[in-house]
């Protein structure tokens, strides 16, 4: 008789009532999510790519590989062609710790690989690898005894006069 009340009773309406009305809170949730999401990815879209923090980090130095021909031992090498900007990036040597120069195929910024290095030698012609010039010897009439003093940077009267005033009101 209490299985009878119950299926047939008060209960069962509201039993009713309570699956549709979960019926339509999940239906309605469904949709918030559905809306969300298509918000959401409008505004992924929509931004701009994302920039590295550090962007020139990803810059390198026009390459120097073609003064390895000018070097001895290099001369009929066929190491002179130019290594891909991804190939750079990828097998970088580190920066930010010792470089390990004992493993190969690892690239400076300017193209030359740990072999390359390794195969220069300990001493090599620095003004041929790096495009700086050597210095040439003054001119045989210079003196130094005549030679003025030039101040890396001149001095400031009036950063002097701000910097070293007393801020209070002696």
């Amino acid at each position: 008789m209490a299985l009878n009340h119950w299926l047939n009773g008060p209960h069962a309406i509201l039993t009713l009532r309570g699956s549709a009305l979960f019926s339509v809170i999940g239906v309605f949730l469904a949709g918030f999510l559905l809306v969300l999401n298509r918000l959401f990815n409008r505004r992924s879209a929509n931004t701009s790519p994302v920039v590295p923090a550090l962007p020139y980090v990803l810059q390198f130095p026009p390459s120097r590989r073609h003064v390895l021909a000018g070097l001895s031992g290099f001369e009929k090498s066929l190491h002179n062609h130019e290594i891909p900007l991804a190939i750079l990036k990828s097998q970088a040597l580190p920066t930010t710790k010792a470089a390990d120069l004992s493993r190969d195929n690892q690239y400076t910024p300017t193209g030359f690989s740990t072999q390359e290095i390794r195969r220069i030698g300990r001493f090599p012609d620095y003004s041929l690898l790096s495009g700086v010039r050597p210095p040439a010897p003054c001119a045989a009439t210079w003196d130094i005894s005549k030679a003025v003093f030039r101040p890396y940077r001149p001095f400031r009267w009036g950063y002097h006069q701000h910097m070293g005033r007393s801020h209070g009101n002696d």
